[in-house]
């Protein structure tokens, strides 16, 4: 299986168990939406998570799905469980629709190809939420349970993790 992400920490933690990594962000650039679906496609993957933190006054994680459900909506949950598990609360995984109520308003999830989720992690601007992830350990926590909820949904065992492994899945 194929994953594409942006994050470094997620990206290794998935390649110890054997799934092969494709990242869109390996430095600070500003791609417009259009470029990273490209990249994203370009890769073929078979899950697509797409990393944010929030700001707007709320507080929590959340996690937006495809409006179909499916494996979009599972990887969605798996990643709340083991973002929950850490210590943050959420404010749900939910579906977003555009204007016309005719299909996803993210147009990562929209256009991908694969099985696409965009999660929040925090709120940038609630001091409180900021807690769970203002220090490297705990921003490494964060990821490793991005990444725990992606092989829950790939059918892969995380509690041990494989020392050579063949990437046989993306």
């Amino acid at each position: 299986l194929n994953w594409h992400c942006k994050c470094r920490l997620q990206c290794e933690f998935l390649e110890k168990h054997g799934i092969q990594v494709g990242i869109s962000r390996t430095k600070d650039e500003n791609d417009n939406l259009n470029e990273e679906i490209k990249e994203c496609n370009a890769f073929n993957p078979d899950v697509c998570v797409d990393i944010h933190n929030n700001a707007g006054g709320g507080d929590g994680f959340e996690a937006y799905y495809h409006h179909l459900g499916g494996t979009s909506k599972i990887l969605a949950q798996n990643i709340e469980t083991e973002v929950k598990a850490i210590g943050q609360n959420t404010r749900g995984c939910k579906v977003k629709l555009n204007s016309k109520g005719n299909a996803d308003y993210y147009g990562f999830i929209r256009l991908t190809k694969a099985s696409a989720v965009v999660v929040e992690g925090l709120f940038v601007d609630n001091a409180k939420d900021v807690l769970i992830a203002d220090t490297i350990e705990e921003q490494k926590a964060f990821g490793v349970a991005i990444a725990k909820g992606i092989l829950k949904t790939l059918g892969i065992n995380f509690n041990n993790v494989p020392q050579n492994t063949t990437n046989t899945t993306n």
